[in-house]
């Protein structure tokens, strides 16, 4: 953030942000709703699970790392073309 003084020089103070502490787990209504969300959407890597909750459903309080921490290493993604060759 930047403020300006009566003389007109400006002060930039840092904003703090708010983080989770190192090696904690993300609470259990978050967990549970990152799970229900890629329930829903099978075949989503964790940041498509990420952008679906930040974009389309408007929560900003879940990060990505929260998302792939949660979900552990990305699924295998099923072919497009569900017939063999």
């Amino acid at each position: 953030m930047v403020y300006s003084d009566n003389s007109g020089r400006r002060i930039r103070r840092r904003v703090k942000r708010r983080k989770q502490p190192a090696g904690s787990d993300p609470d259990e209504a978050k967990t549970r709703y990152i799970r229900q969300v890629a329930a829903e959407n099978p075949r989503f890597t964790p940041e498509e699970v990420h952008a679906e909750i930040y974009y389309n459903r408007g929560r900003h309080d879940i990060s990505k790392d929260m998302v792939r921490k949660v979900l552990g290493t990305p699924r295998p993604k099923l072919p497009l073309w569900p017939f063999g060759r």
